[in-house]
This record gives structure tokens, C-alpha cells and sequence, in this order.
């Protein structure tokens, strides 16, 4: 949103330590590496590093405002720079000051998105499907924690008419402090998982978390859900409108008929009170239950079918998520941005609708906590019958393999190098790879590796 200087030294109480010629702002970032001179330098003080450090290295680059809390240079250091330096107390109550403040000028509807798996996905479909009508702004990547929604907040285009942001977590707490900012008009969760089991023990202290997405609610919001997912389905409320997407009939919105393959799925549901044949170039039936939150979106913001349908063939891509790479022979399902046993087994599904044969590389699944052993051979036992040949890689490689049937096809490493050395022994090259891990095991080196060997 476009800022006055005047405007943000106010909210901020900060003080003025230079002046620039320039008045007025609208984006901010905190790191120098990709920042352009359009945007706000905001120095954010982390274990590792003190952003107060890169001041200079950002207004080299041509920023013309930035943000600090500490000051480690004297004034004539910018002399020769056209450029505003605004000194606070601390630059994270700056951003959340600033972001609180950008809230309350928006006359918009805001929809947050929150969930154990699925959020990024849902967010892309929700914001593709109202692009057919709306000028629609949306949080950019996964940023959904304390730092990423305001800043992105902050960041919204002034022609914006909706917002769609993604709200993450791994605590209580975390998702109250971003909804308190945000003030969302329609909320979704999207599925109650076991991903941060480490830190809240229990799939009931997960929904309680996610639930705080509905803390400032009232009669006139939305609460969309997933009544496929065994906790969800029980939530009950009169304190604000929930709406159900599913497969069963008592839902406000169901999928019938539901047709899977490899070039995408197939349902019909009732839209607007109209009967409607849905086909989308996406895989799984976990996206059937993604695109109907979508769909039940657009229902309550009165958008035509023909429109939202005008959309399918240009799909966002979200980076990293289930995309389809054609190599030679060989197909790779590559999905290694992230790993629960819920995503596992969904994308273990998607494998199982290719012909050829069907191969898992699978890494390490992250904070599951005490429980990591059981999560990780419970897939290998999922696997059975649906795929030709896991290979696993990491700390949890012997769980994985553990209750696999085939032996024979079963490939244990401890580390992605020593699976380079064998990868020519196992694969042929005209398979369909399932490739995926939890982020911190940076299995996007497999690919790289997979074209250098092939």
C-alpha cells in the first residue's frame, strides 16, 4: 500500500535520522540480496544475522527509505545518497505497527488460509479461480509466519478488491497473532495433520491452533472446512457461518463421480444450483477437495462458472509443489518442498495412477517428534501394492523400509551422495520418480543428479 513518509513516522514514532527527496512508499523488504530501490529496507535483528549491518549495502542499491533500530554508521556515510533513514525502537513491533495500520485503510475482504498440508495449494487455486473477476493480491511463496504475512500485508497493491493470505504455525498462539493483524472476512482450514505434532502433542491441540484463525469472528464471517478430515468435521459453532466442502452429500459443496489420472481429475458438483462437469490439469484427490474450498469461494462472491472455468488452462504453478518434469524417458514428480504423512500418502496416490514403473525416492519427515519411527514405516506400509521400488534416504531410512514387502526393490541410503554413487544399479531411466522429502533434507539435488545420470 502506498505510504506517506509522514504517514509511517507517525505510526512508527520513530525519529527521523535523515531526510530524502522522496515522499511516498508501497513495498518493503528485509533482505538486501533481491531488494529493489522501490521498496523499504526494513533491518530485522536475527540469531544469525542484524540486518542494522546492511543499511548501506541496501541503499546502494537505490532504496530511498529504511528502517532501523540499531545505528551502526555515522551520517555523513549517506551524503551522497537520496535516502530517508527512520531510527525505532524495535524493527518487529515497527512491522507489526505498520502492518496493523495498512489493515486498517483496507476497505477489502481478506481470506486467510490455514491448514497442516494443502495451504499453498489452496491459496494458488483460490486466487486463479477470483483473478476470473477480481483484482486479487496474494501472498507471495510461503510467506505466512510473524515476519512474512504483515510485511506481505504491508506489500498489497492499492488496486487490490480482495486478499488471499496463508496463515502458518507451529505453536499456540502464532496463528491469533497473525489473525488479530489481518482481520480476515472468510477463513479455511484446510485439514488437521500431525506436521508440528513435535511441539503440540496432539492432533486436538493442532485444531486448537488452527482454530484461532476464527478468534475475532463474528456473525458476518465464513469459516470454510474440510469435512473429509475427522476433526474438522466436528467443529460446530452459531457464533459465525461455517460452510463444508467434501464428498458426501451433507456437505454445502461435494465432488460426485470423481475421476483420477495422470493428466489430471474429473468430477461434477452442484454450482449456483447447477449441475457441472469440472476437469483440471492437476493430479490427486486430495486436489479435488483443494479446488472445491476454491470453488466454494467463488459461490460466495456470486463469480459465473464460465468465468472461473476460463482459468483452467493457466494454472499458477506453486514452485516445487507436485511438478511434473519430463526428462528422456523418465517422468519426475518432483515434491520436495515439504513432507507430512498426510502429503506422503496423497503424493504416493498421484505415482500410483502412472502406468510405467512407479519409484518413491522419500527423505526425512520433520517434526513428528517421538513418534517420527511409527509416521515413517506407517508409509512404507502405504506404499505396498501402489508402487514398484522406494528407495529412502536419511536418518528414518530403516523405518521407511521397514513394513515395504518387496525387499528386492527396497534401497536404503544414509545420505543423498551415497545414493549418487548407486543411483545407475537401481533405476533404468523410463521410470515415474515420486521425489520428496521435508525441506531441510534439500532433495532438489536429486533431480540434478537424476539428469546428470541419465
Amino acid at each position: 500500500m502506498t505510504l506517506s513518509l509522514q504517514e509511517i513516522l507517525n505510526c512508527l514514532s520513530g525519529t527521523l535520522l535523515l531526510k530524502g527527496k522522496q515522499e511516498k512508499f508501497n513495498k518493503m523488504s528485509i533482505d538486501t540480496r533481491n531488494i529493489t530501490q522501490e521498496e523499504i529496507f526494513l533491518a530485522i535483528s536475527g540469531k544469525i544475522f542484524d540486518g542494522n549491518k546492511y543499511v548501506l549495502d541496501a541503499v546502494k542499491k537505490g532504496v530511498k527509505l529504511c528502517i532501523i533500530d540499531k545505528k551502526y554508521f555515522d551520517n555523513d556515510v549517506f551524503q551522497e545518497f537520496d535516502v530517508s533513514v527512520i531510527l525505532v525502537k524495535n524493527t518487529l513491533d515497527a512491522l507489526e505497527k505498520l502492518s496493523i495500520y495498512v489493515r486498517s485503510k483496507l476497505s477489502i475482504d481478506i481470506i486467510a488460509i490455514t491448514g497442516s498440508v494443502g495451504k499453498t495449494t489452496t491459496k494458488e487455486l483460490v486466487y486463479d479461480f477470483l483473478t476470473s473477476k477480481y483484482k486479487v493480491y496474494k501472498v507471495f511463496g510461503n510467506f505466512n509466519n510473524h515476519i512474512g504475512m504483515p510485511m506481505s500485508l504491508i506489500n498489497i497493491d492499492d488496486d487490490s478488491e480482495i486478499g488471499v493470505f496463508e496463515l502458518g504455525m507451529s505453536g499456540l498462539g502464532e496463528i491469533d497473532y497473525l489473525t488479530k493483524i489481518l482481520k480476515p472476512k472468510i477463513a479455511i482450514i484446510t485439514n488437521i495433520g500431525v506436521s508440528h505434532i513435535e511441539f503440540l502433542k496432539t492432533r486436538e491441540n493442532i485444531l486448537k491452533a488452527k482454530m484461532e484463525i476464527t478468534n475475532y469472528f463474528d456473525e458476518d464471517n465464513i469459516l470454510i472446512l474440510n469435512n473429509e478430515d475427522g476433526l474438522l468435521k466436528n467443529v460446530n459453532t452459531f457464533k459465525f457461518k461455517i460452510y463444508r466442502i467434501g464428498f458426501s452429500e451433507n456437505c454445502d459443496l461435494f465432488a460426485k463421480n470423481v475421476c483420477l489420472s495422470e493428466q489430471g481429475i474429473k468430477f461434477y458438483f452442484t454450482y449456483n444450483g447447477e449441475n457441472e462437469e469440472i476437469m483440471l490439469p492437476i493430479l490427486g484427490k486430495h486436489n479435488v477437495l483443494n479446488s472445491l474450498i476454491a470453488f466454494k469461494v467463488c459461490e460466495i462472491f456470486k463469480i459465473p462458472i464460465n468465468l472461473i472455468k476460463s482459468k483452467f488452462d493457466v494454472l499458477s504453478s506453486s514452485s516445487m509443489r507436485q511438478e511434473i518434469l519430463k526428462y528422456k524417458d523418465m517422468t519426475i514428480i518432483n515434491d520436495c518442498y515439504n513432507a507430512s504423512p498426510t502429503s506422503m500418502k496423497s503424493s504416493i496416490d498421484v505415482l500410483s495412477l502412472y502406468s510405467n514403473e512407479k519409484v518413491c525416492i522419500l527423505g526425512d519427515m520433520a517434526e513428528l517428534g517421538i513418534k517420527s519411527e511409527f509416521y515413517h514405516s506407517e508409509i512404507s506400509e502405504y506404499a505396498n501394492y501402489k508402487i514398484d521400488k522406494l528407495i529412502a534416504i536419511g536418518k528414518y531410512r530403516q523405518a521407511y523400509c521397514e513394513k515395504f514387502s518387496d525387499k528386492r526393490n527396497c534401497f536404503c541410503f544414509e545420505t543423498i551422495e551415497d545414493f549418487e554413487k548407486n543411483v545407475r544399479d537401481i533405476l533404468k531411466g523410463t521410470e515415474t520418480i515420486l521425489i520428496k522429502a521435508s525441506r531441510s533434507s534439500r532433495f532438489e539435488k536429486i533431480i540434478n543428479i537424476l539428469k546428470d545420470k541419465f
